[in-house]
């Protein structure tokens, strides 16, 4: 049994993370990676030599910072890391024939992803560009996945796909809403005052005039890197009911400030030092 642990269950302690073996054999324990910053998740290869798994690659200032798949042999050794070329974190889906897939963000965009263990290159499986994918789970024999899929005119949807990727929705969750008179949502940009791009969810009234003035309302996320996206009925729509304030003469602004998740390491960084004041420019 492959397994992460910590020196004890203390939150502040997450960095310590390192993955160990389990011997059902004799009950013995091998710690196989021990390094600075967060090594966790740890995945068994098919042919059960080595083992994959979730890592800071010793970083101990990893907060935010891309964490990156990376593979171990089962007995200990040198670690490789496999997604230094993806700019922003890598979720381990499945190991399969075809390669390691992998989900991750692009903005405010979710796909899945293929990585060549060997050549380490990465191709996108999902699309179009403005996928929004999540919960990705594969068939035993790795020709089939399952996964939930969500998009500006659509709430969370269970969808098929086999490859190349062809999406078969499997609910209608979004029927549910139909009665609804709900807002458009878009995603829009604009420069900050030190010149960063910031992109943000705006949503409109259904019977939007452009030739009218409207109230406009911020929903800043938290995290801070957190992501908004332009989601039908998001999850956070008890506490901002965008659809109702919209209905009544408002426009709604979710802005992805510096700091955000989705628009790589460097912007994730730019609030280091710098929190309150850069994202502040990036709503004002």
């Amino acid at each position: 049994i492959a397994f992460s642990a910590t020196v004890n269950p203390d939150l502040i302690q997450g960095g310590t993370a390192d993955i160990s073996v389990l011997d059902l054999s004799d009950d013995s324990v091998k710690k196989i990676v021990a390094q600075p910053g967060p090594d966790s998740s740890p995945r068994w290869s098919p042919d059960g030599k080595q083992i994959l798994f979730s890592s800071s690659m010793g970083k101990a200032s990893y907060f935010a910072g891309n964490s990156r798949l990376a593979l171990v042999s089962a007995e200990g050794g040198p670690v490789r890391s496999l997604t230094d070329a993806f700019d922003e974190n890598a979720g381990f889906v499945a190991w399969t024939p075809e390669g390691i897939y992998f989900s991750g963000m692009r903005k405010t965009s979710v796909h899945l992803f293929r990585l060549d263990p060997g050549s380490l290159r990465i191709e996108r499986v999902t699309g179009p560009d403005a996928f929004i994918g999540s919960g990705f789970s594969f068939s035993r024999d790795g020709k089939t996945m399952a996964f939930l899929s969500a998009s500006p005119m659509s709430m969370n949807e269970v969808c098929v796909s086999s490859f190349p990727f062809r999406p078969r929705p499997l609910t209608d969750m979004t029927a549910q809403a139909d009665a609804f008179i709900l807002g458009t949502r878009e995603v829009i940009s604009w420069k900050s005052k030190d010149g960063t791009e910031i992109e943000g969810v705006l949503i409109k009234p259904a019977d939007f005039d452009p030739a009218r003035k409207y109230a406009l309302l911020c929903v800043i996320h938290g995290g801070p890197t957190g992501v908004d996206r332009p989601i039908l009925l998001t999850p956070d729509a008890r506490n901002y009911p965008a659809d109702i304030w919209v209905a009544r003469g408002a426009l709604i602004l979710k802005v992805n400030y510096r700091g955000s998740a989705g628009y790589g390491e460097k912007f994730r960084k730019l609030n280091i030092r710098n929190l309150g004041v850069g994202d502040a420019w990036d709503v004002l």
